[in-house]
């Protein structure tokens, strides 16, 4: 007998170790395998199968060929290279990734790992040992990593994005290549540094770019979004939006790691100025065609001002029929390039969305008396019966832009009487409905004209369309009246509207409707007062007119003297300033454009002393822009003319503003003394203008009604003004105000239209021209030669014209009363710079031809009223 104890507990020591190791396997999904190549033999455990879905006894006579035989054929050649270097000693551990097929016909990473456990005498494998690792969803999670990091990395190559990943407790940032290579450097071509990319920002923007992560620290905000320019390789800058967020904090909130992107914008930039500079250049552009718009409405108002007023001063004195419809056809003519130029202004004010609609409580029956007063006598004209119907329902007061209102009707009557030869034209208004504070009127315009067929209907109201081609010629128009109109409507009522009905031949109605906001009922807005009304409430209104334009001057002073206002006129601001100190006025009237002080400039000025707060300043301008009623507002005007004004805009804006101190009890206008006198009477007096040189003396005289006294007194002006033209435009030259030669040479430019000095005009015009454009000496002193080529003939000429006038002059003695009277009458004119006081002095010459009176015509000739004042007690 044998004792085999030992042997039986190393028997189950072995049997425990394998059972161990089983279930440690069976545990760590880890399927084993032993190969001996001689024989080819494998043994494997039940995992080996079983993590393939085989069952345990699928091979029961498992070799490498059967193993091999579930291998994936991409992958045999792989493995066998590596395992071959086992077998031939080169190493002693083994490790290969491959594929194995399962039983389901899908394939499974194995990560294989093992080891040489024997081998011969030289050195050649006998015995291998190892395991298998399913790592399928590792390699599956990997390949969808990477993946995603591919596509990651190709929109990131698309969008030229570059990453940043800044650790801030390191101070660390790491930069992927395309961060480099974005900026042109080389990969890894600066430190993985906060200071680097720092030193790279441009200076000027390094407070901008740190702004952000102050807010970012402060917990203020989570990510940061700015934009900076960073310097390239080559020393030049880049735009780069830097765009990122905090990905981790301290347990007290504080950022620790921040992740981001870098993106080149330098393009987008550049566009983007591109832009702005295009939006500054129209906005310019836009700016230039209003300044030149303005400017234009200026230079064209203010001689139409003068072509419509004294035309219809002319129509108030006694002509003969043929010179009343010569005249008659001035003034409409006038008024019909008038309204074109409104037109045009208004389409360009409303295309720019400068026109500012009022919104004010009016009367509809006033426009429509108005409207009356305008339309009916071009009707009677042409033999048209015209008819006005309100229905009785309508209420008594509105609110709204009455003056925009009444331009839509005019626009539409006016339309009316010029494309009717027979019949009648009907404008009426009726309520559609009425709110608690609202109403919905529709006005109709009706007539028994040309009409329009359909086609012509459909371009109607477009921009510079007719119905049809000849219209313009055949019957005039700027073809923007009724597209302003429309406009006009959808300014006061989005939903307003207007449309037209009409057959060729059957005449045409047009329609539009407004939803208008009920005034007031006992309050009568004071835009619409009658003139009447106004007339009997500025009788006696002492007004200051303020007016560098001689002609100008003397129509504003002749209207409204002959209404019965008393008018005192000053020629600049720094004189309204002066003599405003020293008398009372009940209002002023102030042109804009003045030399030596503006009229903004003076309001300001005014309106700086406490007693002229409430002072009614009224701006006269051929501005009427927007921005000119807005700038006249900004400076303390009450209100805004513009020019050429008729009498009752004049003196409805008047009597909103303007209250009487002294009022007289009978209205005085009524007897007032205009002095016109008729061409006739002055053809025998005006023979010894024909021989003046260089002047039309026609057009001379026609600019001042036919006054032969008040030409005479312009001519003389003229040649104390402008003999010694030359030392004066030089001397303007050395002045220090860069503005002061355009001013002589714009001087001369108007009082040299004023005479009819035509060609000294047109030079004059050229050397103002070339003194504002500051073209260079040498064209400036041509300009200047052939001004002065002009008017030396025409000073020569005036020298012999004066001398004949002096010689002409009665010497029959003087009634001392007469003197004594005329002398009290100059004094007052001179302290109120009344232009009168060239008449009045050229009358006292004629009383007293014994006396010198040289200093005191010339004083008063050239506007130094205060030192005329004071040789005044010498006579």
């Amino acid at each position: 007998m044998r004792d085999i104890t030992d042997r039986k507990k190393e028997q189950q020591d072995l049997e425990d170790s394998r059972q161990q190791l089983t279930l440690t396997l069976e545990a760590a999904n880890l399927g084993l395998w032993d190969w001996q190549p001689q024989p080819d033999v494998v043994h494997t455990n039940d995992i080996f199968f079983t993590m393939l879905g085989y069952s345990p006894d699928a091979f029961p006579d498992m070799t490498s060929k059967h193993w091999l035989s579930l291998m994936h054929p991409d992958d045999i050649e792989s493995v066998m290279a590596v395992i071959q270097l086992f077998a031939n000693g080169d190493d002693s551990l083994y490790r290969t990734e491959h594929r194995l097929r399962s039983a389901d016909g899908q394939w499974r990473w194995m990560l294989s790992a093992g080891r040489v456990v024997a081998r011969d005498t030289a050195g050649k494998a006998t015995r291998f040992v190892g395991v298998h690792i399913d790592i399928t969803e590792q390699k599956q999670a990997a390949e969808a990593l990477a993946k995603s990091e591919e596509r990651l990395d190709l929109a990131m190559s698309v969008a030229n994005d570059g990453i940043w990943d800044w650790d801030v407790q390191s101070n660390t940032v790491h930069f992927d290549s395309r961060y480099y290579t974005m900026a042109g450097y080389e990969p890894e071509a600066f430190p993985h540094t906060f200071e680097e990319w720092k030193k790279r920002v441009h200076p000027d923007d390094i407070q901008l770019a740190m702004a952000p992560y102050k807010d970012l620290f402060a917990a203020k905000q989570n990510t940061y979004d700015v934009e900076f320019r960073f310097m390239q390789k080559d020393g030049s800058y880049i735009w780069i939006r830097a765009r990122g967020k905090i990905v981790e904090r301290d347990a007290q909130g504080t950022p620790l790691r921040f992740v981001g992107t870098h993106s080149d914008i330098t393009v987008q930039k550049e566009i983007e100025q591109q832009m702005i500079k295009a939006q500054q250049q129209a906005e310019a552009a836009n700016k230039a065609k209003s300044e030149f718009l303005a400017n234009m409405s200026h230079e064209i108002r203010t001689p139409m001002n003068v072509i419509i007023g004294m035309s219809q001063l002319a129509l108030g004195t006694d002509l003969k029929p043929i010179q009343k419809n010569y005249i008659e056809k001035v003034n409409y003519s006038a008024a019909t390039l008038l309204a074109i130029i409104n037109d045009i202004l208004d389409f360009s004010k409303i295309e720019a969305g400068k026109m500012d609609m009022e919104l004010i409580d009016f009367r509809l029956q006033s426009i429509f008396d108005h409207i009356d007063t305008l339309i009916r006598y071009k009707a009677e004209e042409q033999g048209l019966e015209l008819t006005i119907t309100l229905a009785a329902d309508i209420p008594k007061t509105l609110k709204g832009d009455p003056l925009r209102l009444g331009q839509i009707l005019i626009n539409l009557s006016n339309n009316a009487v010029k494309f009717t030869s027979q019949g009648r034209i009907n404008i009426s208004v009726q309520l559609l409905e009425q709110q608690q504070d609202r109403a919905t009127l529709q006005f109709c315009v009706a007539d028994t004209g040309i009409g329009m067929t359909a086609e012509q209907q459909t371009v109607l109201f477009q921009a510079f369309s007719q119905a049809d081609s000849s219209t313009s010629r055949k019957y005039g128009g700027s073809g923007l009246g009724l597209t302003i109109s429309k406009k006009l409507i959808k300014l006061m009522d989005r939903n307003g509207a207007i449309w037209v009905e009409s057959e060729a031949g059957q005449g045409t109605r047009f329609f539009f409707t407004l939803q208008l906001a009920l005034g007031e009922a006992h309050k009568v807005a004071v835009e619409q007062i009658d003139e009447d009304e106004n007339l009997d409430r500025l009788q006696g209104a002492k007004i200051l007119l303020v007016e560098d334009n001689e002609l100008n001057q003397e129509m504003a002073k002749v209207m409204l003297e002959g209404k019965g206002l008393l008018v005192s006129q000053v020629w600049n601001g720094q004189e309204a300033l002066d003599i405003l100190q020293t008398e009372q006025f009940d209002g002023v009237l102030m042109d804009v454009q003045m030399p030596v002080m503006d009229g903004y400039a003076a309001t300001r000025a005014i309106r700086k002393l406490p007693q002229f707060k409430t002072l009614p300043i009224l701006a006269l301008s051929a501005n009427v822009m927007a921005s000119d009623r807005a700038a006249a507002k900004a400076a303390g005007m009450n209100d805004h003319i513009g020019k050429p004004f008729n009498v009752s805009q004049l003196l409805n804006t008047m009597g909103k503003w303007i209250s009487v101190k002294h009022p007289v009890e009978q209205p005085v206008y009524q007897q007032a003394d205009t002095e016109k006198k008729s061409i006739d009477s002055t053809n025998e007096k005006t023979g010894k203008f024909e021989k003046l040189i260089g002047i039309d003396s026609k057009k001379g005289l026609a600019a001042t009604e036919y006054n032969v006294t008040l030409y005479c007194r312009l001519l003389i002006m003229f040649h104390t003004g402008q003999s010694k033209f030359a030392e004066l435009f030089q001397a303007a030259q050395a002045d220090n105000d860069p503005q002061a030669a355009s001013r002589i040479a714009h001087t001369l430019k108007g009082v040299a239209g004023n005479i009819g000095a035509g060609k000294v005009q047109q030079a004059a015009l050229v050397l103002e021209s070339a003194c504002r454009q500051k073209k260079s000496a040498a064209d400036i002193e041509t300009a200047l030669q052939q001004v002065l080529a002009e008017l030396d003939p025409v000073i020569e000429g005036l020298e012999g014209f004066i001398a004949q006038s002096d010689d002409e002059q009665p010497g029959q003695p003087a009634d001392p009363q007469q003197v004594d009277a005329l002398i009290e009458k100059l004094k007052i004119l001179l302290k109120e710079h009344n232009i009168e006081a060239f008449k009045r002095s050229q009358e006292l010459r004629a009383l007293l031809p014994d006396k010198d009176l040289s200093a005191l015509i010339t004083a008063v000739e050239s506007f130094d009223f205060e030192g005329a004042a004071k040789l005044l007690p010498q006579i």
